[in-house]
């Protein structure tokens, strides 16, 4: 299962993100042959267990990656399992504004080159393509001493680098029409129907 979700991903486990898990479950029941939710559910335990595994600061992954790959492994089954146990009224999908080249500037830092060795005293060790994806982007995944590294060189609180808002709602769907007759169409007629426009005589 898991082998099989890498070759979809193309990517390695610390580079997983939530929304690669996404597709790759969407592509799974809407393919030729689509699995079931009970299958769904067991591949998504499967893959949030590994990364409980894989994220877990007992077993020392996080540090070794953060150290040789620049990235952490982070859990991305998260939200299937929140969606399948906490029934929600409304679904949101949350984004972020990622503030730090706004934040620096205020600082009278310019260029992503400056950032690096003020990193680099505080223990992290980026490249300078790394720095500036960082600076110039709006990073996915995101090492924790690293963000608290940016607040400490830029005196400044978490909220003030990283914004969250809401991207979209959605209505529960479980009030949706199941049936035609509930759209007001019989079963069997077309739905669209020829229409005839006649024209209006004002005098007759």
């Amino acid at each position: 299962m898991l082998r099989r979700f890498q070759e979809y991903a193309g990517t390695f486990p610390w580079t997983w993100r939530p929304v690669d898990l996404d597709d790759y479950m969407a592509e799974r029941r809407s393919g030729e042959k689509p699995i079931s939710l009970t299958t769904l559910r067991s591949d998504s335990n499967a893959i949030a267990m590994f990364c409980a595994y894989t994220s877990s600061p007992t077993y020392g992954w996080c540090d070794f990656c953060e150290q040789t790959f620049g990235d952490v492994p982070a859990q991305i089954a998260l939200s299937h399992v929140l969606r399948r146990r906490i029934p929600m009224a409304e679904q949101r999908r949350i984004g972020y504004k990622w503030n730090l080249r706004t934040v620096m500037a205020q600082r009278n830092l310019w260029k992503s080159t400056e950032l690096m060795p003020l990193l680099k005293s505080r223990g992290i060790n980026l490249s300078e393509s790394q720095v500036y994806r960082l600076v110039t982007g709006t990073p996915e995944r995101f090492p924790a001493r690293t963000f608290a590294a940016l607040c400490d060189i830029l005196d400044c609180e978490p909220n003030d680098l990283f914004e969250p808002y809401v991207e979209m709602r959605a209505a529960k769907t479980a009030d949706a029409p199941k049936r035609p007759e509930d759209l007001g169409v019989k079963p069997g007629s077309p739905i669209a129907r020829r229409v005839r426009i006649v024209q209006y005589d004002e005098d007759g």
